[in-house]
């Protein structure tokens, strides 16, 4: 869904709105990433760090959703 937005974006948006945007969304994968690893590594090796690390990668992509459909689609 994530993908889908983004590329509705690219269409919306201008080029230089669409390439801040982009900035701000490689930072976004960043802490989403490093959000993801660390809930891993707290809840410890084997499916539980699998399960915390999925947990936490749909919760702020599902959020990540809601904040390019309400602050960037027109």
């Amino acid at each position: 869904m994530l993908n889908d937005i983004y590329g509705e974006l690219k269409n919306q948006l201008s080029a230089s709105e669409m390439n801040n945007l982009k900035i701000k969304q490689f930072q976004w994968i960043k802490d989403r990433d490093a959000a993801s690893q660390k809930e891993s590594k707290e809840a410890g090796e084997g499916t539980l760090g699998y399960a915390e690390e999925a947990r936490i990668l749909h919760e702020m992509t599902r959020e990540r959703c809601y904040e390019l459909v309400t602050y960037y689609m027109k």
